[in-house]
């Protein structure tokens, strides 16, 4: 440096100095034009001197003047990198700033650094990896990339600073660490040698990526040669009290390094075999195939597993059975009759299989059990044959009480089924089920023929009470004085079910001659039930008039009945009157099995409002509530020469092909509560019945 230059130098150092002062007492606005004015001024020989006074303005109260601060730092270490430690400490607790850019900046700024002087940032690297769980944005990805820089010039020192981060409960601050660890391995292998031990930790992690991870960087340490992964694996493999979790991904890892070497793995063999019997099928058929893989060229590294692979050969999963056999077959047993194994242990699984599938059908296998106890006892001690033996006589057993207890449960099922159908009809089936639950009995007594003679006797008893299970409703009306004409005349009825199940929509229509008033419908009439009606007559004539008596009812599955009743009565002479009684039955009705004669023809009842809507409705039209259950109800409008129901809009009869009456009119006033009524209302406003048209 000539002396020109030593005096624009000293020039410069006493600006700066100068600047630096009035940086502490100038107002904030002032202080940051001030450092943002320095850039200038330094050359690289300044920043040594400097450097220190600089880096105190990071603790500056102003944002803005800190985040200029950083900037000129970045201008410093592009002229002088060297000797740019005294910077770091101040500027990883600039990580934490309150600004977003002075956080980002700041992390450019160390990321530099660790990539072109890492020494001057190691000594901060616990502080730097603690900030790693720092939550404050925009700060972990790039600290990520600091810690990456540092870990391709110090790998060994970075590793043991994450590993410090793997905790198992903390799966995502794992899978950044992990992350993290891979791709530093990927250029420094040794590295994992402090990280292997925590690895080890991780493989018993809830989290399978956390896992997976795991695994892989364990691998790629063994591989590599820094670290014996075959140790740490041994302390899981022969652990009594380790996470079953943990257990099985050590021993997925130490399948692939037996490959290479099996030895390291010999002390575990015992433990091993202990896992054949785990609660876990995974464990037990990872650990099958493991013993295989060990004692394919040294079957004397896993004698002491033999006798659990071959009682593993009758595991109660196929996949576990499948490892057993695929283990035996590589360790290539000589000492063994291994065909006699085999067939052992098929008889025993297939013994095993029949008596499960029979007690599933409730049915109990005491006989057959302590053949199987005994076949399996066998098994244990090499008796081969005699676990044939018995495991042959279980099974036959067990299959002549699977083929009888089918044929009795078909009996079962056919009485059941017709039970069930006469119970929807209403009708008391006690008496079959009780011959049902005997036949259930006896059926786990292994009395099949008994059995099968009850289910047979209950399906009897269930097939009369279905041919009996029909509804037969009768009308009984009683005349205690003779009708007069023009007014109304109390005729009291009388309905009686004397069938054998329930009657539904109960329908009483009179000829034209008379008209009537009062409840002419029911909705269900149960058997052996009475219902008594209060009805009026309206002769429309004098003398000797024709009354023409209907009764119309179906069943629960929907068949139609109905009768008819032709009588004369009096109306208005002055003859002596003798009371009489009116009876129609419905013995003798027509049966009408078609559905669709009474299902275009009902109502529904709204559950909320308790409104009659037509049957094709789906919402109520006084209420707007959906419709979802329907009462069986015939509307009272029929051909004159048969009777069937007709509709108001048909022309000629659908039963005998007569033309139909003239559309009648609407009543004045309701049938069930006397309510005026308007000629297009077609349910009452009064009590929700539907307008019965006569």
């Amino acid at each position: 440096m000539s002396v020109g230059d030593d005096i624009r130098t000293a020039h410069e150092a006493s600006r700066i100095e100068r600047q630096l002062k009035r940086i502490t007492s100038a107002a904030p606005d002032r202080r940051i034009l001030l450092v943002q004015g320095m850039h200038d001024r330094f050359v690289p020989a300044l920043v040594p001197k400097f450097l220190p006074q600089v880096t105190r303005l990071l603790a500056d109260e102003t944002p803005a003047v800190r985040h200029q601060t950083v900037l000129l730092l970045t201008h410093l270490f592009e002229l002088h990198p060297d000797d740019f430690g005294a910077a770091v400490g101040p500027l990883v607790g600039m990580i934490q700033d309150s600004r977003m850019e002075n956080r980002s900046d700041t992390l450019t700024l160390l990321d530099t650094i660790a990539r072109q002087q890492p020494r001057a940032v190691l000594p901060h690297l616990a502080k730097l990896v603690k900030r790693l769980d720092d939550p404050t944005p925009g700060v972990q990805a790039p600290l990520m990339q600091v810690l990456m820089a540092l870990g391709r010039r110090s790998p060994a020192a970075v590793t043991a600073q994450l590993a410090k981060l793997l905790d198992p409960r903390r799966p995502q601050v794992c899978r950044d660490v992990l992350e993290m660890l891979a791709a530093i391995s990927a250029e420094q292998p040794k590295g994992l040698a402090r990280a292997a031990p925590r690895l080890v930790k991780l493989l018993g992690s809830k989290d399978k990526q956390v896992q997976e991870s795991a695994t892989k960087l364990l691998v790629a340490a063994g591989q590599a040669g820094v670290v014996s992964v075959s140790k740490l694996l041994l302390r899981t493999l022969t652990g009594r009290k380790v996470n079953p979790e943990a257990r099985l991904r050590s021993i997925l890892l130490a399948q692939q390094l037996a490959e290479r070497d099996p030895a390291p793995f010999g002390p575990a063999v015992k433990h091993l075999a202990r896992d054949l019997k785990h609660r876990r099928w995974e464990i037990r058929e990872q650990a099958a195939l493991l013993l295989g893989t060990m004692g394919r060229n040294d079957m004397g590294l896993v004698k002491d597993g033999i006798p659990a692979l071959s009682q593993a050969l009758n595991d109660d999963d196929d996949l576990v059975r499948t490892a057993a056999v695929r283990a035996m077959e590589q360790i290539q047993v000589s000492s063994l009759d291994y065909t006699a194994l085999r067939k052992a242990s098929e008889a025993l699984q297939s013994a095993k299989f029949v008596i499960r599938s029979v007690r599933n059908l409730g049915i109990g296998m005491g006989q057959a059990d302590k053949l199987v106890s005994d076949a399996q006892r066998s098994y244990n001690r090499g008796q081969y044959q005699h676990c044939i033996d018995y495991a042959s006589r279980a099974e036959k057993i067990a299959s002549r009480a699977e083929k009888e207890s089918e044929k009795v449960g078909a009996a079962l099922t056919r009485a059941e089924n017709t039970l069930q159908s006469i119970e929807h009809k209403g009708v008391a089936v006690d008496e079959a089920e009780k011959l049902l639950a005997q036949a259930e009995k006896l059926l786990a007594r292994h009395r099949y023929k008994e059995a099968r003679k009850r289910a047979e006797e209950a399906l009897e008893v269930a097939q009369r009470l279905l041919g009996e299970a029909q509804p037969d409703v009768v009308l009984r009306a009683r005349l205690e004085q003779q009708l007069q004409p023009e007014v109304w005349n109390s005729f009291p009825v009388r309905l009686e079910n004397l069938g054998g199940a329930v009657a539904r929509a109960i329908t009483l229509g009179f000829s034209a001659t008379f008209a009537v008033r009062g409840p002419t419908m029911l909705d269900t009439l149960e058997a052996g039930e009475t219902q008594e009606l209060a009805l009026e007559l309206h002769p429309k004539g004098l003398g000797l008039l024709p009354l023409g008596l209907d009764i119309v009812f179906h069943s629960l599955e929907g068949e139609y009945f109905r009768t008819h009743r032709q009588d004369i009565l009096v109306v208005g002479e002055e003859a002596e009157f003798e009371p009489r009684e009116l009876f129609v039955s419905g013995v003798d009705a027509t049966v009408v099995p078609d559905k669709s004669v009474v299902t275009r023809r009902y109502h529904v009842d709204c559950g909320n409002c308790g409104a009659r809507m037509p049957s094709d409705f789906r919402i109520c039209g006084k209420c707007g509530t959906r419709l979802r259950e329907r009462t069986d109800r015939l509307l009272g409008y029929h051909c004159l020469e048969c009777n069937s129901p007709l509709s108001l809009n048909q022309k000629f009869c659908g039963g005998c092909g007569a033309a139909a009456p003239a559309k009648p009119e609407a009543p004045t006033i309701c049938s069930h509560c006397n309510a005026a009524l308007s000629p297009e209302q077609k349910f009452c406003g009064g009590c929700g019945a539907p307008v019965v048209i006569a």
